[in-house]
């Protein structure tokens, strides 16, 4: 993946970055070394998102939602990660070594009684890992671990937790249900036509799962789309969905007296001026027009229009669990 900005969260990962970089050949644009100059009274522990060209040159911005939703923006993380010839990984008092060429692991475990120190537990993975035996370990798994990592094994460098996501790849997922087109959801807006459309009330597969940032994941599925996890929700193929088929399997569920309630989710008049104040039968099929929540005790209720093919369906307000989806012959 081409990489045009790094997302560094704080100092430390900005340090570990900019060493990394510096190995590589890059310079400020300035023409400056990228670890002996620094603005670190003007960034202090602010999020920065350092620029990358083509001529090695690396500039600098306070970072903002442009940056975050960038394509080819990476996280610290991710960067040091993927740059490294061993990934070093924490999880609790775990500290794992993995091998990126031969995806061989060691551990190294953190007893209850002892203090944490995660530039030790680093050593005694990487030493494991090396020699595939927990004895003989000493002080030469320092200058091994450095041999194979450089001055990145420091006691700044921000010891990296275990990535953890809501979705996975494979994961089928779809929005949920009370999204609305043009609104931001964690850190990414929704945008009106094919991102909304083709995932609302459908389900794809999660091709890949694109850590922008440590509490910031994003989403892509199989319609090359990217959502924020804060839009979507696993596919349940039993769950009641806008544009479903539905039958009322409990009328004393119905709100026959709640205009107010249409007035703001139906936007269509012509809709909205079918709502019928009498009780749906139990006999036909309806199709959900919208799914929202009472405003007042919480409940999921369902603007459902009849599908007896007359011009003007009558429309009904029922609460969710008084519904039953109609499945396919």
């Amino acid at each position: 993946m081409k990489v045009e900005y790094i997302i560094c969260e704080n100092k430390a990962e900005r340090d570990a970055v900019l060493r990394k970089l510096e190995k590589n050949g890059y310079i400020w644009a300035n023409g400056e070394s990228l670890t002996e100059w620094n603005m670190e009274d003007v960034w202090g522990d602010k999020s920065i998102s350092l620029s990358l060209d083509k001529e090695q040159m690396v500039r600098w911005i306070f970072t903002r939602t442009e940056q975050r939703e960038h394509p080819h923006a990476v996280s610290a993380q991710h960067y040091l990660r993927n740059n490294r010839p061993i990934l070093i990984t924490r999880k609790g008092r775990v500290v794992t070594a993995e091998n990126k060429n031969t995806g061989e692991k060691a551990i190294a475990t953190c007893s209850p009684t002892d203090t944490f120190d995660f530039g030790t537990g680093a050593m005694i993975a990487v030493a494991r890992l090396i020699a595939q035996s927990d004895k003989g370990i000493t002080k030469d798994a320092e200058t091994v671990l450095r041999q194979l990592l450089g001055d990145d094994v420091s006691s700044d460098y921000p010891a990296e937790e275990e990535p953890t996501t809501k979705f996975k790849v494979g994961d089928l997922v779809t929005l949920k249900n009370d999204l609305e087109p043009g609104k931001t959801y964690g850190d990414m807006t929704l945008y009106h036509g094919d991102m909304f459309d083709s995932l609302n009330g459908k389900s794809k597969k999660v091709i890949k799962v694109w850590e922008r940032s440590k509490n910031s994941p994003t989403y892509q599925t199989e319609s090359e789309w990217y959502y924020s996890e804060e839009m979507l929700e696993l596919w349940d193929e039993n769950k009641i969905r806008e544009g479903d088929i539905v039958r009322v399997i409990n009328t004393g569920l119905n709100y026959s007296t709640y205009p107010q309630w249409v007035g703001e989710h139906i936007s269509d008049p012509d809709m909205a001026a079918r709502y019928c104040f009498g009780s749906p039968s139990t006999d036909g099929n309806y199709k959900v027009i919208k799914i929202a929540e009472h405003e007042s005790n919480g409940r999921t209720l369902a603007y459902v229009e009849q599908c007896d093919g007359f011009v003007f369906n009558k429309c009904y307000l029922v609460e969710v669990k008084g519904l039953e989806k109609v499945t396919e012959e």
